[in-house]
């Protein structure tokens, strides 16, 4: 029985031991995969499966060690044995007899099996290092070209032509040929100067990232993502930060990404030193939300004029600040706690040797994200936008300008030069030329009154100029917020309070749906679409209100609705919307309201959009042919007409109801 429950024990440990070298090698396996879940669970089994296989050895080692019943049964302090029976041990004692041993003193000394466990572990980047060392003098010959994708790529991920490609490759860049190549290849490279095996001198392996950066950066837009930042971070911690925060000031003159973190060290730094003027317009940019994209920004910025006034007016502003209160705006807007600046080192890259997981780059004000900085930005290159379109004759404004008079006065002065600016003036009624102005406009608008029944008002010609943001921004709300919208632009809900009314119960509170519907705006708008002013009134940016006036009575498919018959009509309608022109919308809106219309109306409705009748209506049947699958118009004598099908669908696409048209069907 015993001898069954050894053999039991010795079954047990042996397939232990199996298990514990399987999972060595599968954290091994997700060493090298850089797994790190996948490493943690393996080392929690191997401690466990280690543990249960020393008891198990213990236990049996103790029940050997006990031998068998009657065979021993005194030890003597003299070192001999006292017998009870004359069953003496021979020569051929049992197993169990072997494993106690008569040592001096008379104690028998218990052995149990000593086991040493050491696991070696290595991390992704040590093993990259290690190949890195291997192929650093590897050249290679002329070879086409051989795709290679991977998201962290190593030499055991290339196959033997990828190989051959990338070692002559490499061997090109050294020679200063830099080759058309996958972004994978340029990351692998990238990975191998960051360990400096190719360059052990921090500065020229930050330079050789520089190379490759520039010369592939077209070809590979997403570098921008990666070799700035590891770039930096190699200079910031293999030589000073002061080295590292320099690359990062020659690399936003080319791009407009760079951490928030170091963003503010960067401006901190530069305005303790009396410098702001030197800070580059890209950091300017970062500490606004509003991101001109209107039609007006890229008519007028073909040669970046308009930035360069952007840039201006911020730099007037902070010099008046400088002179009213003897600081920066910087300052001036801002809260003035100091907080350090630490920023995690080498994201996503494989780096071999030992570096800590984040630095500390110094320590600065909070800029990016200062509410308080942000709206008074936003107002000095809004208010100066305002003053160069009204310089070139558009009227539409921008909206959310709170300037400091003082500062608007230099504003004026600086980019409407010559004009003063307009004064505040008071009136004087003269009651009795009221009354005789009043008497002759009753006379004449009786005159007229017949004439003006007969016509239909052709509209001023709106611009429309963002229409095709407007309708993303449209279809992203859900239908309440529509709604809600929708009552702001009728001037329904002008306060906080009126909101709260219509905002659904679980909706969230007034303000923040402002700020997510603002959100969505400052996205795909460039700006905001919602403002309340110092008295607490809602309004609509102005400069969107031509476009608003169209998509609110558009009706865009919900999201994540079950498409039925009548919702795949109205998805065509919404996509025939989006296909038509300034001309066109203004056409199909009054087609809408009345149906039909006379070729001479719609002569004057497209003349001031410079484009003949017959082109518009053309353009019209064709987009409709295209999206609905027919023309939604037809000429019947000397009217145009609306299908009889499409109207009423066309009607409850724009919310047009029948007591606003006076169609003749």
């Amino acid at each position: 029985m015993k001898r069954q429950r050894n053999t039991f024990f010795t079954i047990v440990k042996a397939v232990l031991a199996i298990w514990i070298l399987f999972l060595i090698f599968g954290t091994l396996s997700s060493a090298i995969a850089g797994d790190g879940v996948g490493i943690a669970i393996g080392i929690i089994l191997l401690l466990i499966s280690l543990t249960l296989w020393l008891v198990l050895a213990r236990s049996s080692s103790k029940r050997l060690q006990k031998g068998k019943p009657g065979t021993l049964d005194k030890i003597s302090t003299q070192g001999g044995i006292q017998q009870n029976s004359p069953s003496i041990p021979t020569g051929n004692s049992t197993e169990q007899d072997r494993f106690v041993e008569i040592v001096q003193g008379g104690k028998p000394e218990k052995k149990v099996p000593a086991i040493t466990v050491s696991i070696h572990y290595e991390t992704g980047g040590s093993l990259f290092l290690k190949e890195a060392l291997r192929f650093h003098d590897q050249e290679g010959y002329a070879i086409e070209p051989v795709p290679f994708m991977q998201y962290w790529p190593t030499y055991s991920a290339l196959n033997p032509a990828q190989k051959r490609w990338y070692f002559y490759w490499r061997s090109e860049i050294r020679r200063g040929n830099y080759l058309p190549t996958d972004q994978s290849y340029i990351i692998l490279h990238v990975y191998e100067t960051l360990n400096l095996v190719e360059y052990p001198d921090p500065d020229l392996a930050a330079q050789r990232i520089w190379s490759l950066w520039q010369n592939y950066r077209a070809q590979h837009p997403k570098l921008d993502n990666y070799l700035p930042d590891w770039g930096g971070d190699l200079l910031a911690f293999k030589k000073d930060v002061a080295t590292g925060l320099a690359w990062w000031g020659k690399a936003l003159s080319l791009i407009e990404y760079s951490p928030a973190q170091l963003s503010n060290l960067m401006i901190h730094q530069t305005v303790e030193a009396g410098n702001s003027s030197k800070i580059p317009y890209r950091l300017w940019l970062k500490l606004m939300d509003y991101r001109p994209r209107n039609k007006f920004y890229q008519e007028y910025n073909a040669k970046e004029q308009l930035d360069q006034a952007y840039e201006k007016s911020i730099l007037i502003a902070d010099e008046y600040w400088k002179r009213i209160k003897g600081q920066s705006l910087l300052f001036e807007f801002t809260s003035s706690a100091i907080y350090p600046i630490r920023k995690p080192l080498f994201i996503s890259a494989l780096i071999g040797y030992s570096h800590p997981e984040s630095i500390e780059w110094g320590s600065s004000r909070v800029y990016l994200g200062d509410a308080r900085l942000c709206e008074h930005l936003n107002s000095v290159v809004k208010y100066t936008e305002n003053l160069l379109r009204k310089k070139v004759g558009v009227s539409r404004k921008l909206s959310g300008v709170v300037l400091d008079a003082g500062l608007a006065k230099v504003l004026y002065d600086a980019f409407i030069p010559g004009k003063p600016a307009a004064e505040p003036f008071t009136i004087k009624i003269d009651q009795t030329r009221v009354a005789a102005l009043r008497k002759e406009s009753e006379q004449v608008g009786a005159l007229l009154d017949t004439v003006i029944e007969e016509q239909i008002p052709v509209p001023a010609k709106p611009l429309y100029t963002d229409l095709a943001e407007m309708r993303r921004l449209w279809a992203k709300l859900d239908s309440n917020d529509r709604s809600i919208v929708q009552r702001l632009f009728h001037n329904d809900v002008t306060s906080i309070e009126m909101l709260t009314k219509y905002l659904a119960p679980n909706a969230s509170l007034p303000h923040t749906w402002i700020e997510n519907i603002n959100k969505y705006a400052v996205d795909l708008l460039g700006d905001r679409l919602i403002y309340q002013d110092a008295t607490g009134k809602l309004s609509l940016a102005e400069d969107y209100l031509d476009e608003m006036g169209v998509v609110v009575f558009e009706r865009p498919p919900e999201p994540n609705q079950e498409g039925s018959a009548a919702e795949l009509v109205d998805s065509q309608w919404y996509l025939f919307f989006a296909k038509l022109s300034p001309v066109e919308i203004t056409l199909i809106h009054i087609f809408a309201e009345k149906g039909c219309l006379a070729e001479a109306t719609i002569e004057e409705i497209t003349r001031p959009y410079q484009i003949m009748a017959n082109a518009a209506l053309d353009n019209l049947n064709e987009k409709g042919a295209d999206v609905l699958g027919h023309p939604p118009l037809y000429l019947d004598g000397e009217q145009w007409m609306v299908e009889t099908d499409d109207l009423p669908i066309l009607r409850r696409q724009l919310s047009i109801t029948e007591d606003k048209s006076n169609a003749h069907i």
